[in-house]
């Protein structure tokens, strides 16, 4: 198992909102990647926050990863935390009002993975050289998708796509999606929208799927994004090593 995340600022911010944090606690593997917003102060605020309380929740409440059943209300909780986090430093701070983050997270542990999302963050698997998509966008374009008023590709393009329908710290209350993937895989893909808004899918599996160190994997998908309009801050965590459909070990 080996973890690498990268995060660049982009060619047209001024400041880096995205942040990420890893960790593995006895056979668990954790990673939580958010995307902030809300200002230059407050998005770097908001996913720093965010990421950070995140994983303390987890790391306090550690013994729980102990027991399967216990996991998926372990991700949740430590999910509201974050967000409470965020939502009540908005609230202290009137300079930080308005101020919010995406995130999504993953654990790890006893061949499982566990996924919750808010926001339009994602999280990819790569299995047998095919990406596929586990979380699913809370966003405007994703609904006027899922109500059929516009097609993926239109979606691109869209001029309300930034449009996020699901925040920590913005409203009281947070509903996140809960995922759990029991199959095979070779990578785990964490990123902001900053990645996939400007590197296809088909060029993520390519740089993924390239026999290359996983360190050269993220530095190659930051410079596509950047070659390919660089927008928005790009941020990705990779997790390798886990087993192959032919049972070996990865190698990195």
């Amino acid at each position: 198992m080996a973890f690498y995340g990268i995060t660049d600022t982009g060619l047209k911010r001024k400041n880096n909102q995205d942040y990420f944090k890893t960790a593995t606690i006895g056979n668990t593997e954790i990673a939580v990647l958010c995307d902030g917003m809300g200002g230059a102060a407050g998005g770097a605020v908001a996913s720093k926050l965010a990421a950070d309380n995140f994983m303390e929740y987890i790391d306090k409440n550690a013994e729980l990863l102990n027991n399967p059943d216990d996991i998926k209300q372990l991700l949740l909780d430590a999910g509201q935390f974050a967000h409470k986090s965020v939502y009540d430093c908005a609230g202290e701070y009137t300079e930080l009002d308005g101020m919010g983050t995406t995130l999504v997270a993953c654990i790890f542990i006893s061949g499982i993975l566990h996924i919750i999302n808010a926001g339009d963050s994602r999280l990819y698997v790569l299995k047998g050289g095919q990406l596929q998509k586990l979380t699913k966008d809370h966003s405007l374009v994703q609904e006027l998708i899922d109500k059929g008023k516009i097609t993926t590709e239109e979606a691109k393009n869209h001029p309300y796509k930034n449009y996020i329908m699901r925040a920590l710290g913005t409203e009281e209350t947070l509903l996140y999606d809960y995922f759990i993937y029991t199959e095979e895989f070779e990578y785990v893909l964490l990123c902001s929208d900053g990645l996939y808004n400007f590197v296809s899918e088909d060029d993520i599996k390519e740089i993924i799927s390239d026999k290359d160190k996983i360190e050269n994997k993220l530095e190659k998908l930051i410079k596509t994004a950047n070659d390919g309009g660089g927008g928005d801050n790009i941020s990705a965590v990779l997790i390798a090593g886990l087993r192959s459909e032919n049972g070996k070990e990865i190698s990195l």
